[in-house]
């Protein structure tokens, strides 16, 4: 043991820095510096080292020494199979699965990742699959009895199946590498230069071989990160799972090395307070430590502070201020370490406010990015082609051009909207046909021919490869011929690129995939992939995971995101084994991971200013806390020092001012007084009824001209009822008396609900009401009698004189019935107003204030219906048909010569006071319509 070269540094020293001037400070010659090797945990870690080595021999040439990331030693195998990639594991799997379970597809896809992670679990401890066999005892259910029948496909099938294709598995591949590295330095160990492991845990049994035939050699050095040398040997002994030091101990005891070996590469002068409050902190036993007194004493948390917010958007505006806070300082450097990427992604967003890009580890996902999502809309639009938010989403892309400019595609886009997809009723289906105008038309048809390559039923996965590309290219083709196709383009382009490519490779005989299939596994990989920003970042601003941030020095550290389902290693559901399977097994405790996670906890929290940060609630559910910093927050409360945690800026009541003007002045309520000669001449009665409400909703319709847009998607809601039971009714008193029969006024509403009656809403809800008030219907037209002649949908008029010259109202009933009365020389009329909405009260129509009726009952005495001879009115009736229980009911009015009168003078003090040009049309505060955004009515209505 007397050569074995084992150190620590300790915390919280600058490790890289300190490893850059160890390493310098030993007056190597240039060949062998060159010649030595350094290997740390991750590809960051070692970039940042190469920094610090230009950084501490300044202006002086240096030749770097190889530096090389322990996770990818595997790239240096020789003589071995291709590793397998992962698409092609997935796919294999999931039909091995398949042909066991008979499951579909996309069930398959599913079972075959989480069926993976376990194949990654076993293969890291390198727990042979042949001990599968004996794992399933009798004494434990059926369940787990029946997971024996899968994993068989890892012990048996698998394997065949990887010699079949003459691959190997990445990890075994990883570990014959470091195996194939360390028999080469042990027949020749390198004489020129130091063989170096700075960092690296051994967590892995092949890594912590490799790190021990590196401790062996004449040039090995192993130099580990914050081993607690002063932690009592019966505390180290019994070291839980999830201790921070829980990690490095394992990693000595698979190398089978003591902590006595371990030597301090660089003794501190004085004693790190924090570094023994932190260590004391994770110790159970340690809560009640009398050192704690003594840490408290000694500042130990001095810097660290902690900022609470109510949701996540507010958090991550917080942090985003407390970026921008610490950029004042030029020499600081700025890192949120976080494990959630919507955090993270949240955070980016916010700092564009300021134009700060940071340098995100995280990156961006491949399925949510611009490409990724040109990818997933093109196989949306194949598989609901009747869907028309996924075709306009593709069409709107900016990557869809379809051989035009990308202003004139956006265009047509646009035309094809408003005037052919938009005023579609939830009752009608799509067809091009039916679009008139012939540039709309022919822009669709060549929309259309450039998606038929993927209307195909099923197919190779190769080939729904290749017809994808086909149709990308088509719909991203420029209208410029030399111009570039941009959608292989960038980063994500050429990792989008690789990724089809891969798949193209895939060889699956005699097994075809739906469109749906190829797309959900499209998909599944997309998500898997990221791409990060390779130019233009903040040189100083950082966000990064908990594993990239191993080994790094920043000024200003922010843990975000501290609750205990991102930070804790929680352990999930595994449909495959129990706990006592895995531990039967040999896989780590399901504690460990959270232990590495604390370790990497509190070597950032020795920065020079710490800020931890959680949201208490998110996605609208309560959030707990991590468990470290309960523990953190329990002992500093019980030493009574809680002002040691309080944020040292008031950063809640920054980021909740951040977004407000800092004056405001509510606007007036808006009274338009347009000139008479623009005011209107007709109007219908339901116009009537919106310009007595509202004055100002009346004038941006007809004045202004302005309408919304119809919604894309057409909900089945109590207006298509309304409209539904209306043209069933038409058509049935239409029909005639002959053709009117239970039977037949259900057919008509059949046919009126049309391709809505297979909507599940339609088939649950709806169509049992419409049945329901058939039945009463037929019921109250049994009741009333037959009447002489029925009119449906009639359309009237009345014209009035006014100063402005003559007024015309129109109107439309929805069905007249003359009756023979016996009192009556002649026929009367009896105005049957349909309602399956909200029903008037009889008070309202009596007064005046629900316009309709009497307003009919105007037209009737003073005007006339179309087809109909002048006829006294006999009554007006309100027919409630609902559906529900009861199905309907009816409001009837007689004797209304006098509300007539009042109907038609009411009519002319309303035209005549808005002849005058002085009269506004000002915006009610009472009733609510589709025009309160424009009159901004929640600013001048409180």
């Amino acid at each position: 043991m007397e050569n074995v070269k084992l150190f620590t540094v300790p915390l919280p020293e600058n490790f890289l820095s300190g490893l850059a001037t160890y390493i310098l400070g030993k007056d190597l010659d240039p060949l062998q510096l060159a010649g030595t090797t350094i290997i740390l945990p991750t590809e960051r870690a070692c970039l940042t080292l190469e920094r610090e080595f230009i950084s501490v021999i300044k202006d002086c040439s240096l030749v770097m020494p190889c530096i090389r990331p322990i996770t990818r030693w595997n790239q240096l195998l020789i003589n071995s199979a291709p590793v397998i990639s992962p698409p092609q594991r997935h796919l294999f799997l999931s039909h091995l699965l398949r042909e066991k379970t008979g499951y579909p597809w996309q069930e398959c896809f599913s079972l075959a990742t989480s069926l993976g992670q376990l194949l990654d679990q076993l293969q890291t401890e390198e727990i042979p699959l042949e001990k599968l066999e004996t794992l399933v005892p009798d004494e434990l259910s059926v369940h787990w009895q029946r997971s024996l029948d899968f994993l068989r496909i890892l012990s048996h099938e698998w394997p065949s199946q990887l010699a079949r294709l003459n691959l190997a598995e990445p990890l075994p591949a990883r570990t014959r590498a470091y195996k194939q590295q360390s028999e080469e330095w042990q027949k020749l160990p390198p004489l020129q230069g130091l063989i170096i492991a700075a960092g690296v845990v051994g967590s892995v049994p092949s890594i912590a071989r490799f790190l021990k035939t590196i401790s062996t050699l004449p040039t090995g050095e192993i130099i580990f990160a914050g081993i607690d040398l002063e932690m009592p040997e019966e505390q180290w002994q019994k070291l839980p799972p999830y201790h921070s030091q829980y990690g490095l101990k394992q990693t000595l005891e698979r190398m089978e090395y003591q902590r006595e070996n371990v030597q301090l590469l660089a003794p501190s002068l004085s004693k790190n307070w924090r570094t023994r409050f932190l260590n004391n902190l994770f110790d159970p036993q340690g809560l009640q430590n009398p050192s704690f007194t003594e840490c408290f004493q000694e500042n130990a948390l001095e810097s660290v502070s902690l900022a609470e917010a109510d949701s996540l958007q507010e958090e991550a505006r917080m942090i985003a201020l407390m970026i921008r806070e610490a950029l004042n300082d030029s020499a600081h450097t700025i890192a949120l370490i976080t494990p959630h990427r919507g955090l993270s992604d949240r955070v980016t967003a916010e700092l564009k406010r300021w134009k700060i890009v940071p340098d995100d580890s995280y990156g961006e996902s491949l399925f949510e990015s611009s490409r990724g999502a040109f990818l997933t809309l093109t196989l949306n639009a194949a598989c609901h082609p009747q869907n028309m938010t996924s075709v306009l989403s593709l069409l709107k892309h900016p990557l869809t051009l379809l051989g035009l400019p990308f202003f004139d595609c956006r265009k047509m886009t646009r035309r094809l909207e408003i005037h052919s997809i938009r005023p579609l009723s939830p009752f009608e289906k799509f067809d091009v046909q039916q679009i008139e105008d012939a540039d709309i038309s022919s822009f669709y048809k060549k929309f259309s021919q450039a998606m038929e390559p993927l209307l195909v039923k099923t197919t190779s996965l190769a080939d729904w490869v290749k017809r994808h590309r086909i149709v990308l290219e088509t719909l991203a083709n420029s209208a410029i011929k030399e111009e570039k196709c941009q959608l292989w383009e960038r980063e994500e382009g050429k990792k989008i690129a690789d990724l089809l490519q891969q798949l193209e490779k895939i060889s699956l005989p005699h097994h075809d995939f739906t469109l749906k299939e190829y797309s959900g596994f499209l998909s599944l990989h997309l998500k898997k992939l990221r791409v990060t920003k390779v130019y233009g970042t903040h040189p100083r601003v950082h966000i990064l995971g908990p594993l990239e941030a191993r080994l790094l020095n920043f000024d200003v550290i922010i843990l975000g995101a501290m609750n205990d389902i991102h930070w804790s290693e929680l352990s999930q559901p595994d449909p495959w084994l129990s706990h006592e399977m895995k531990q039967k097994l040999g896989l780590p405790d399901e504690r460990y991971g959270t232990g590495l996670r604390a370790a990497d906890w509190i070597y950032l929290l020795h920065a020079k200013r710490v800020i931890l940060t959680r949201a208490q609630r998110e996605g609208g559910l309560t959030m707990l806390p991590s468990r470290w910093l309960m523990r953190l927050k329990a002992v500093v409360k019980s030493h009574r020092c809680s002002s040691l945690l309080e944020p040292t800026s008031p950063w809640k009541k920054w980021s909740h001012s951040l977004d407000l003007p800092r004056q405001t002045s509510p606007c007036s309520r808006p009274a338009p007084c347009p000139p008479v000669s623009l005011r209107p001449r007709t109007l219908s009665i339901t116009e009537v009824q919106r310009w007595k409400d509202d004055p100002y909703a009346l004038y941006a319709k007809k004045i202004l001209r302005l309408t919304p847009l119809f919604p894309l998607e057409k909900e089945i809601t109590a207006a298509t009822f309304g409209i539904v039971v209306h043209r069933a009714l038409e058509k049935y008193i239409s029909a005639g008396i002959k053709e009117q029969s239970r039977e037949s006024l259900l057919e008509y509403g059949r046919q009126a609900f049309g391709l809505t009656l297979e909507h599940i809403i339609v088939k649950s809800l709806w169509w049992p009401r419409f049945i329901r008030l058939c039945d009463w219907f037929l019921e109250e037209e049994k009741r009333s009698g037959h009447p002489c002649a029925s009119w449906t949908e009639v359309r009237g008029r009345l014209t009035i004189e006014a100063p402005a010259g003559p007024f015309t109202l129109i109107a439309k009933a929805d069905r007249i019935d003359a009756l023979k009365r016996a009192d009556a020389e002649h026929n009367v009329l009896d105005i049957i107003d349909y309602k399956t909405g909200l029903l008037p009260s009889r008070k309202a129509v009596l007064q005046g204030d629900a316009v309709q009726l009497p307003l009919e009952a105007a037209i009737t005495q003073y005007g006339s219906w179309e087809s109909i001879p002048h006829s006294a009115l006999g009554s007006l009736s309100l027919w409630h048909l609902k559906g529900g229980v009861p199905a309907g009911s009816v409001l009837r009015f007689e004797g209304i010569e006098d509300m007539a009168e009042k109907a038609l003078s009411d009519l002319q003090g309303l035209v005549f006071l808005f002849d005058d040009e002085a009269t506004p049309y000002e915006a009610s505060s009472q009733n609510s319509n589709e025009y309160d955004p424009l009159a901004r009515r929640q600013e001048w209505s409180r």
